[in-house]
């Protein structure tokens, strides 16, 4: 920048800069101010009436009628000579030039600047062009907000050190950019309008600036015009207000927490009064009162409760010990009503750690008082049911660690700790070793979801093993539904377990001995009529191999119709308790065919309480390739029997024949037993089958007929 053509003074160098906050009423003097009033040391933000302490009495009310001036409007700027009272009691006669900045819509001004420059003895007529001078060489002493020179068309032509921090750039390429290059872009539009305005009257709104990183941010300026060196500029206040737009942020959220909570929030003081209220208008969640009614008032007067001593000793001892507080405070709400309230107290300090008072939060937990109560009552009569009943419970928590048996439970496990139902090695029903992973407690963990009827055995000792019937069910967290621990109960089935296991190894020998036997087992629903046919019956008889259930019409389909009044007859007559056992030979229509014969034979094996059957089981054994022998048996008998007799009469007709036979020795004719006398021939054919022919033998032929 051309300090020229700004105006230029070769005391300029021993000027110092003052600017007085009219928000705060606070000074900012550096240290070059002190050391032209003639001390070694001062205050950098000295109050107005701290300054007035170090001038001269006479010159007091002069400073304060020209600061009073300024701040009211009466004057845009002014000048004065004050004399300040150095370290060795000497006066220090100063001038001071002064001049109101950033106005208000009415015409206030929100600072002062002022340019403080030492003097001789007489007053020495200043020339050069005074305090706009003084600002642009004393910008680089602004400590809080950016100051930015332009020229009337938006040119920067100086910039303070807190400027070139802000928008990230070097001084030099700073003070060469227009202002146009520090908007954010959705902001140019009403530029020109604003620089004409601040040229005209000054202005001050609110906008966004960006940096060099192209980073937006909100802003608040106020620009005026000045001249200087016979021209004309623009000189602009930029305060950050990234701070403040989250702070206003965070104040709404918080203060619209604090009005949607429903606890009572107030601030109190040093001295116990409460100095403003958690909301705005209506009444207060907690007693009915409305927020306007506690500021200013102690906790007792509003709450008409006592206020104890005791609550105020640890109130006291919560900020030295800096620390929360928290106690049991009996109330009473408008109506008249007592209530029990929950008290935390947080201390409160400012921003040098000083002590302020304390936030309070008052929650009416008289509801969850009765609710506790409640719930210790419930658990007592809970505790008590546990301890009666039969069945062991056992609570685990997340980890699988025990943390509540009941009795029973210690009385079921023996001398096995609880414990290792969830955590030790167990055995599956069929005696398997069960993975500690695969128990019920570490799937229901797992999984989130409960089992019933789980059967795990367990050691207790040596040769002593116990089966259980387990059942568990999740705890669960009451917002995520995660499960962090597990309910079990536990019931002894040592006896059943082992029946049941008896009843396997009999079932398994008796499908042995059917399958040996060729046996197929039946069971017949007496009141349904149903018949249930087991899968050996099915193979037997060539149909499906699984269990078959028949009405009775469809199974009385599949015996021979000669054979259904008889096998009807008998299973009646054992259902009436007639007979010890139902017995009958019937045939069965098999696929191939052909009809195959079985014995049924089966017994009523429950009865209800009137001793009507209910159930009847036996089983259908295949009998048709013995039935088929028996009956070629019988035919070869009685084949037999016939060829029998035949030999029996032939054999007694040979008898005869070989007995003695009467024969004439010279005829030969035989006498029969009427004494008749026959010729052999007639006779042996009478009795035999013999049939004679004639013949001549050789002797007879050479006797008789020797001619032949």
């Amino acid at each position: 920048m051309d300090s020229g053509a700004l105006g230029s003074d070769e005391r300029a160098t021993a000027d110092a800069v003052m600017e007085l906050d009219l928000r705060t009423e606070r000074w900012f003097l550096g240290r070059r101010f002190w050391r032209l009033a003639g001390r070694s040391g001062g205050e950098a933000t000295p109050t107005t009436e701290a300054l007035l302490a170090w001038v001269h009495p006479e010159d007091a009310p002069a400073l304060r009628r020209a600061v009073d001036a300024l701040e009211t409007g009466a004057r845009s700027s002014l000048e004065l000579a004050c004399r300040f009272i150095g370290d060795t009691g000497a006066s220090v006669r100063l001038r001071l030039s002064l001049e109101g900045v950033s106005p208000d819509t009415d015409g206030r001004p929100e600072r002062i600047l002022g340019l403080a420059a030492a003097l001789p003895d007489r007053l020495v007529a200043r020339t050069g062009p005074g305090l706009p001078e003084a600002r642009l060489r004393g910008l680089s002493e602004r400590i809080n907000e950016a100051e930015l020179v332009l020229s009337p068309d938006g040119l920067i032509v100086e910039a303070n050190d807190r400027a070139v921090a802000l928008y990230g750039y070097d001084h030099a390429t700073l003070v060469s950019l227009h202002i146009r290059a520090l908007r954010a872009p959705e902001t140019h539009s009403g530029m020109d309008a604003q620089l004409a305005a601040a040229a005209a009257i000054g202005v001050r709104f609110e906008t966004w600036h960006q940096r060099q990183d192209g980073r937006c941010f909100p802003v608040e300026v106020s620009s005026r015009r000045f001249e200087a060196g016979g021209r004309t500029y623009l000189h602009s206040l930029i305060r950050d207000l990234t701070e403040k737009r989250a702070a206003e942020s965070e104040v709404r959220l918080l203060a619209g927490i604090a009005r949607s909570l429903p606890d009572t929030l107030f601030v109190m003081d040093l001295d116990f009064c409460i100095l403003r209220s958690g909301g705005e208008g209506g009444r207060a969640p907690l007693l009915g009162f409305s927020f306007d009614e506690y500021v200013g008032r102690q906790p007792s007067d509003v709450f008409g409760a006592e206020f104890p001593e005791a609550d105020r000793e640890a109130l006291r001892r919560s900020l030295d010990q800096r620390s929360a507080v928290r106690a049991t405070v009996r109330l009473r709400d408008f109506v008249g009503r007592e209530l029990e309230g929950d008290l935390v107290a947080t201390p409160l300090f400012d921003e040098r750690g000083a002590p302020q008072g304390h936030v309070c939060i008052i929650r009416d937990v008289t509801g969850q008082r009765r609710l506790e109560a409640a719930l210790r009552d419930s658990e007592g009569r809970l505790r008590a049911i546990l301890a009666c009943m039969a069945e062991g419970v056992l609570v685990h928590d997340g980890n699988g660690d025990l943390v509540y048996a009941n009795g029973a439970a210690t009385r079921l496990f023996g001398d096995a700790p609880p414990s290792r139902l969830g955590t030790s090695a167990m055995l599956r029903e069929d005696g398997a070793p069960l993975a500690p992973e695969e128990t019920p407690i570490a799937l229901t963990l797992r999984t989130g979801e409960g089992s019933a009827g789980a059967v795990v055995g367990l050691e207790r000792a040596p040769g002593d093993r116990r089966w259980f019937i387990v059942a568990t069910e999740p705890l669960r967290h009451g917002v995520s539904g995660r499960p962090h621990g597990v309910v079990t109960t536990v019931a002894d089935a040592t006896d059943r377990i082992e029946a049941a296991h008896r009843l396997r190894d009999a079932v398994a020998r008796l499908d042995a001995s059917l399958e040996g036997a060729n046996d197929g087992d039946f069971e017949l629903d007496v009141q349904s009529g149903v018949t249930t046919l087991g899968p050996r019956w099915a193979a037997l008889f060539g149909r499906p191999a699984q269990a078959l259930r028949l009405d009775p019409a469809r199974f009385d389909g599949l015996i021979h119709p000669e054979d259904r009044p008889a096998h009807r007859g008998a299973l009646e007559a054992h259902l009436r308790g007639e007979t010890e056992q139902f017995q009958a030979e019937v045939r069965f229509w098999h696929p191939r065919g052909e009809w195959s014969w079985a014995l049924g034979r089966g017994k009523v094996v429950e009865r209800d309480a009137a001793g009507a059957a209910v159930r009847l089981a036996g089983a259908y054994s295949d009998i048709d390739a013995r039935h088929r022998a028996v009956l070629a048996l019988r035919v070869a008998l009685q084949e037999n029997e016939k060829l029998v007799s035949e030999l029996r009469d032939a054999l007694q007709n040979v008898k005869t024949l070989t007995g003695f036979l009467p024969i004439c020795m010279f005829c030969k004719k035989i006498r029969d037993d009427r004494g008749y006398w026959e010729k052999v021939e007639a006779y042996i054919s009478a009795h035999t089958d013999v049939r004679f022919s004639h013949g001549l033998c050789p002797d007879c032929r050479a006797e008789h007929y020797p001619g032949l």
